[in-house]
Protein backbone atom coordinates (compact mmCIF):
# COMPACT_ATOMS: atom_id res chain seq x y z
CA UNK A 1 0.00 0.00 0.00
CA UNK A 2 1.14 3.26 -1.24
CA UNK A 3 1.99 6.10 1.91
CA UNK A 4 -0.33 9.48 2.23
CA UNK A 5 3.11 11.43 1.69
CA UNK A 6 3.91 9.71 -1.31
CA UNK A 7 0.18 9.53 -2.91
CA UNK A 8 0.21 13.85 -2.47
CA UNK A 9 3.46 13.95 -4.74
CA UNK A 10 2.82 11.83 -7.19
CA UNK A 11 -0.19 13.77 -7.74
CA UNK A 12 1.55 17.37 -7.23
CA UNK A 13 4.29 16.12 -9.97
CA UNK A 14 1.54 15.09 -12.47
CA UNK A 15 -0.21 18.32 -12.08
CA UNK A 16 3.04 20.09 -12.24
CA UNK A 17 4.14 18.28 -15.13
CA UNK A 18 0.55 19.31 -16.93
CA UNK A 19 1.03 23.14 -16.60
CA UNK A 20 4.77 22.73 -17.13
CA UNK A 21 3.67 21.13 -20.80
CA UNK A 22 0.97 23.97 -21.63
CA UNK A 23 3.44 26.60 -20.94
CA UNK A 24 5.79 24.77 -23.38
CA UNK A 25 3.33 25.39 -25.70
CA UNK A 26 1.58 28.01 -25.37
CA UNK A 27 2.31 31.67 -26.97
CA UNK A 28 0.24 34.31 -25.37
CA UNK A 29 2.71 35.43 -22.52
CA UNK A 30 0.07 36.45 -20.15
CA UNK A 31 -1.16 32.63 -20.16
CA UNK A 32 2.85 31.20 -19.75
CA UNK A 33 2.95 33.40 -16.33
CA UNK A 34 -0.76 32.33 -15.11
CA UNK A 35 0.25 28.67 -15.80
CA UNK A 36 3.91 29.55 -13.99
CA UNK A 37 1.84 30.94 -10.77
CA UNK A 38 -0.02 27.81 -10.30
CA UNK A 39 2.92 25.66 -11.22
CA UNK A 40 4.91 27.52 -8.68
CA UNK A 41 2.48 27.05 -6.45
CA UNK A 42 2.41 23.60 -6.52
CA UNK A 43 6.23 22.96 -6.34
CA UNK A 44 5.80 24.98 -3.19
CA UNK A 45 3.22 22.21 -2.02
CA UNK A 46 5.59 18.94 -3.34
CA UNK A 47 8.68 20.68 -2.14
CA UNK A 48 7.36 20.86 1.50
CA UNK A 49 5.64 17.06 0.99
CA UNK A 50 9.13 16.37 0.53
CA UNK A 51 10.85 18.02 3.75
CA UNK A 52 13.24 20.17 1.73
CA UNK A 53 12.12 23.64 3.79
CA UNK A 54 14.84 25.36 1.71
CA UNK A 55 13.31 25.08 -1.54
CA UNK A 56 10.25 25.07 -0.76
CA UNK A 57 10.78 28.72 0.62
CA UNK A 58 12.16 29.66 -2.11
CA UNK A 59 9.07 28.50 -3.77
CA UNK A 60 6.86 30.96 -1.74
CA UNK A 61 9.12 33.63 -3.29
CA UNK A 62 8.51 32.17 -6.18
CA UNK A 63 4.78 32.11 -6.14
CA UNK A 64 4.61 35.77 -5.27
CA UNK A 65 7.08 36.55 -8.01
CA UNK A 66 4.80 34.66 -10.24
CA UNK A 67 1.79 36.40 -9.08
CA UNK A 68 3.46 39.93 -9.53
CA UNK A 69 4.85 38.73 -12.89
CA UNK A 70 1.52 37.85 -14.26
CA UNK A 71 1.22 41.95 -14.64
CA UNK A 72 4.85 42.56 -15.52
CA UNK A 73 3.48 44.36 -18.66
CA UNK A 74 1.87 47.04 -16.42
CA UNK A 75 4.54 47.50 -14.26
CA UNK A 76 7.01 48.51 -17.09
CA UNK A 77 5.95 51.88 -17.34
CA UNK A 78 6.92 52.86 -14.17
CA UNK A 79 10.97 53.69 -14.26
CA UNK A 80 11.72 51.71 -10.97
CA UNK A 81 10.29 48.00 -12.86
CA UNK A 82 14.01 46.89 -12.90
CA UNK A 83 13.83 46.51 -8.78
CA UNK A 84 11.11 44.15 -9.18
CA UNK A 85 13.72 41.34 -9.82
CA UNK A 86 16.40 42.87 -8.04
CA UNK A 87 14.39 42.70 -4.90
CA UNK A 88 13.16 38.65 -5.71
CA UNK A 89 16.31 38.04 -6.20
CA UNK A 90 18.10 39.39 -2.81
CA UNK A 91 14.91 37.88 -0.97
CA UNK A 92 16.37 34.09 -3.00
CA UNK A 93 19.63 34.53 -1.55
CA UNK A 94 18.50 35.71 1.91
CA UNK A 95 16.28 33.27 2.55
CA UNK A 96 18.10 30.17 0.94
CA UNK A 97 21.56 31.21 2.72
CA UNK A 98 19.47 31.40 5.93
CA UNK A 99 18.07 28.20 5.59
CA UNK A 100 20.34 26.19 3.51
CA UNK A 101 21.22 22.85 4.69
CA UNK A 102 23.12 20.91 2.52
CA UNK A 103 25.51 22.42 -0.85
CA UNK A 104 23.06 20.89 -3.70
CA UNK A 105 20.41 23.52 -2.20
CA UNK A 106 22.58 26.29 -3.88
CA UNK A 107 21.51 25.31 -7.45
CA UNK A 108 17.90 25.84 -5.73
CA UNK A 109 18.62 29.47 -4.59
CA UNK A 110 20.47 30.64 -7.92
CA UNK A 111 18.00 28.94 -9.80
CA UNK A 112 15.52 31.14 -8.28
CA UNK A 113 17.71 34.38 -8.88
CA UNK A 114 17.67 32.82 -12.20
CA UNK A 115 13.99 32.98 -13.34
CA UNK A 116 13.60 36.32 -11.38
CA UNK A 117 15.80 37.93 -13.95
CA UNK A 118 15.29 36.26 -17.41
CA UNK A 119 11.50 36.18 -16.58
CA UNK A 120 11.18 39.75 -16.01
CA UNK A 121 13.23 40.98 -19.04
CA UNK A 122 12.84 38.61 -21.76
CA UNK A 123 9.71 39.69 -23.54
CA UNK A 124 8.96 37.29 -26.21
CA UNK A 125 7.94 33.64 -26.31
CA UNK A 126 11.12 32.37 -28.22
CA UNK A 127 13.31 34.19 -25.15
CA UNK A 128 11.12 32.45 -22.33
CA UNK A 129 11.59 29.50 -24.26
CA UNK A 130 15.31 29.47 -24.08
CA UNK A 131 15.34 30.58 -20.37
CA UNK A 132 12.94 27.66 -19.53
CA UNK A 133 15.46 25.46 -20.79
CA UNK A 134 18.62 26.38 -19.36
CA UNK A 135 16.15 26.85 -15.83
CA UNK A 136 14.54 23.54 -16.22
CA UNK A 137 17.79 22.10 -16.88
CA UNK A 138 19.21 22.99 -14.15
CA UNK A 139 16.36 22.01 -11.77
CA UNK A 140 16.16 18.38 -13.54
CA UNK A 141 19.84 18.20 -11.51
CA UNK A 142 18.02 19.35 -8.27
CA UNK A 143 15.12 17.01 -8.98
CA UNK A 144 16.67 14.03 -9.58
CA UNK A 145 18.80 14.55 -6.24
CA UNK A 146 15.97 15.26 -4.67
CA UNK A 147 14.54 11.90 -5.57
CA UNK A 148 11.51 13.58 -7.35
CA UNK A 149 11.61 11.14 -10.27
CA UNK A 150 8.06 12.28 -11.98
CA UNK A 151 9.17 16.07 -12.26
CA UNK A 152 12.35 15.20 -13.30
CA UNK A 153 11.34 12.89 -16.03
CA UNK A 154 8.94 16.00 -16.83
CA UNK A 155 11.33 18.76 -16.66
CA UNK A 156 13.38 15.99 -19.94
CA UNK A 157 9.83 16.53 -21.44
CA UNK A 158 9.42 20.16 -20.84
CA UNK A 159 12.94 20.61 -22.21
CA UNK A 160 11.86 18.61 -24.92
CA UNK A 161 9.13 20.14 -26.14
CA UNK A 162 10.16 23.99 -25.66
CA UNK A 163 12.93 23.05 -27.74
CA UNK A 164 10.82 21.56 -30.31
CA UNK A 165 8.30 24.70 -29.90
CA UNK A 166 11.52 26.83 -30.12
CA UNK A 167 12.52 24.97 -33.23
CA UNK A 168 9.39 25.33 -35.19
CA UNK A 169 9.02 28.86 -34.82
CA UNK A 170 12.11 29.83 -35.37
CA UNK A 171 11.31 28.07 -38.99
CA UNK A 172 7.45 29.36 -39.08
CA UNK A 173 8.99 33.06 -38.36
CA UNK A 174 11.88 32.62 -41.37
CA UNK A 175 9.60 31.50 -43.46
Amino acid sequence: MINQQLLQSIIVQIIVLIAQLYIATNENIKHIFIARFIYTALYMVLYFINGDITTALTYVLNTIRSAVYIERQELYKYKWHFMIPIAFILAQIIIGLLTMNNYWQLLAIFNGCYFAYYLWFYKTTQKLRIGNMVGDFLWLIYNVISKLWIVAAGRIIVISMNAISYKKHTVNSAE
